[in-house]
């Protein structure tokens, strides 16, 4: 399965980096994170003196569900050769990831920002932006920077995420979203104008490179003869994300509808396919399923039930 140990292991060595990282990075007084620790402090006080008093008691608190009790169940699932689901797995990460939440919010937010300043570097120089623009640019980065890292951190923190939410997120979340509509505030006349081509001409790129992508990878599957590559390139160009209805491409119509992930892209794809064509795809998706099940009953996981061809292979 595509990056799946790759990312298990990388939410393991993740937090336990994040922690150590945490150690080192002292809360700015005052802050969420400061209050929070000195929360924490408290609450592993208040749990050392319940300790103490059930151990006075003899009673214990019924705390069933803790990630080295689950860890432990997982371990002897594995162990008795009983398959354990990735999101099982990923389940005991849950509960570091949800305590360590203001810290990932801080890395998230350094890293878009770090990624948006690279951005904004290259449209301050290319557009000439003024003092003020630049700062009022400046700002919009820093909003922009923890927005994103919301609406990622937003994903880890709720109880109902699945290994797949993860990796979809990882995936579709965009550093520059907004940027359009910033911008057309900021900049007037020639400047705004360049501004629109240029971005314009951006997506096109992306949407053209994803369209090639994916036609020659389905090419490779059932063996698409011309036509058939016209026209498969254009339903995936639809299918993209960055597709606008005005865009133009060889043998696509004015204002033609982009098509949404999942069953109506799926639908458009098989519609330019020949029935072996099809029955050649569908074996194809099976082998692809199979391989990832082998892989992963090999050291004692089983696929994820949100688990998707089309996904995986980035149609």
């Amino acid at each position: 399965m595509k990056n799946l140990l790759g990312l298990i292991l990388g939410l393991a060595v993740g937090i336990t980096g994040a922690t150590l990282f945490q150690q080192s990075l002292p809360p700015e007084e005052g802050s969420n994170l400061e209050k929070l620790e000195t929360a924490q402090q408290a609450l592993k006080r208040a749990q050392s003196q319940i300790a103490a008093l059930e151990a006075e008691t003899g009673t214990t608190s019924n705390r069933k569900n803790t990630v080295k009790d689950r860890a432990r169940r997982i371990a002897e699932d594995i162990k008795a050769g009983r398959e354990v689901s990735v999101d099982e797995v990923f389940g005991v990460f849950k509960p570091a990831m949800q305590d360590l939440s203001p810290l990932f919010n801080r890395i998230r937010i350094r890293e878009e920002k770090q990624q948006l300043d690279a951005i904004a570097n290259e449209l301050v120089r290319k557009y000439d932006l003024t003092p003020s623009q630049q700062a009022a640019l400046e700002k919009w980065v820093s909003t922009r920077a923890e927005l994103n890292a919301e609406a990622f951190n937003a994903v880890f923190a709720s109880e109902t995420t699945t290994f797949r939410d993860i990796e979809r997120v990882t995936n579709e979340l965009r550093q520059d979203e907004g940027l359009d509509q910033f911008m057309e505030g900021v900049l007037q006349g020639e400047s705004l104008d360049q501004f629109r081509e240029d971005r314009m001409m951006q997506r096109v790129e992306r949407v053209q490179n994803e369209a090639d992508r994916n036609t020659t990878r389905l090419d490779d599957i059932v063996g698409l003869d011309e036509d058939q590559k016209d026209e498969v390139f254009l339903v995936m160009a639809q299918g993209a994300r960055d597709f606008d209805p005005v865009m133009q491409f060889d043998g696509l119509g004015d204002n033609a509808p982009q098509l949404s992930p999942g069953e109506e892209r799926r639908d458009a794809i098989n519609g330019v396919l020949r029935p072996e064509q099809q029955q050649q795809l569908e074996d194809y998706q099976q082998e692809v399923r199979n391989d990832a099940e082998e892989d992963l009953r090999a050291i004692g996981l089983s696929l994820p039930e949100s688990w998707d061809f089309y996904e995986e292979v980035g149609f």
